[in-house]
């Protein structure tokens, strides 16, 4: 293989892994979102709605991470 051929396949495999990444972070995003604001019921107790909005928080941060991750490697290439 030349190496206009391994610059390209290289560029396809990253291309390919960032919008993976982006489509990741897209759904995590969305789906821990709609099931806290649509599906979920929220308990009576205020150690477990704190749980849970913790947890809902962190998922939504990774997402979010996730997502800028992918837009700097994306910048990059």
């Amino acid at each position: 293989m030349n190496l206009t051929v391994k610059a390209l396949i290289r560029k396809f495999i990253s291309y390919l892994a960032i919008y993976t990444l982006l489509i990741i972070s897209f759904m995590l995003f969305v789906t821990v979102s709609g099931y806290y604001l649509f599906i979920f019921d929220w308990p009576d107790d205020v150690p477990r709605i704190a749980m849970h909005g913790f947890l809902c928080a962190g998922l939504n941060a990774l997402a979010i991470g996730i997502y800028v991750v992918a837009e700097k490697w994306k910048e990059r290439s």
